[in-house]
């Protein structure tokens, strides 16, 4: 086991130093049409899986449920298992929801450092590259249809909790999220039975009426 550990950790680090760095102004061809692509992207649905590697826990904490993201209001975030919660994010605040029905409102003016979190997120669905590169330096690869894009924190605030970031994906599509925190945990989500659309039916606007 301990050896299975000393070769993932070099195979891990590679998967993400074979990227390359994109500079302002002088981003690549492929990057450039990626990031349109990403942009073009109005509304979004998807179940998802996060897997919680805690340091200190031998097994990984798993949880699923349901992301709307729409361009024009923000991310839906419905945990479903192990337990049920909900978070909306929209340009003005961060409202949740947790299993007891307890309703919390977060205002960006009152937590600007909460908020800078979340709106980053947000950026990462939306394909704002250029909100994204205010916090991070951008890294890129594809290879055979599929692409990965590496963000590692330059602000002080984020060096503090984020180690770095790889998004992985095809086409116009984000089908996974690893984030690794300074405190050597990992966040693992993938998402799957992705659907898009010019515009969010009714049911799911209500489901941002918290």
């Amino acid at each position: 086991m301990k050896y299975f550990l000393l070769v993932l950790l070099p195979l891990q680090l590679l998967a993400f130093d074979d990227m390359v760095l994109q500079k302002s102004g002088a981003y690549s061809k492929d990057f450039t049409e990626l990031s349109e692509e990403l942009t073009k992207v109005k509304t979004l649905k998807s179940s998802f899986t996060q897997k919680k590697k805690i340091k200190v826990l031998k097994r990984p904490l798993i949880s699923s449920g349901q992301l709307i993201f729409d361009r024009s209001t923000g991310v839906y975030w419905k945990l479903t298992k192990p337990y049920e919660s909900t978070i909306v994010i929209d340009n003005e605040k961060l409202t949740s929801i947790d299993d007891n029905g307890k309703k919390v409102t977060v205002k960006a003016s009152d937590k600007p450092m909460l908020y800078g979190f979340t709106k980053i997120f947000m950026s990462i669905f939306a394909g704002n590259t250029a909100e994204l590169k205010k916090h991070f330096e951008i890294y890129y690869k594809a290879e055979n249809n599929e692409w990965r894009i590496g963000l590692v924190p330059t602000s002080s605030e984020l060096k503090k909790v984020i180690s770095k970031i790889v998004l992985s994906g095809s086409e116009s599509t984000v089908n996974a999220i690893t984030l690794w925190e300074n405190n050597g945990d990992q966040t693992d989500i993938s998402f799957s039975n992705i659907s898009k659309a010019d515009e969010l039916k009714a049911e799911d606007k209500k489901k941002f009426e918290l």
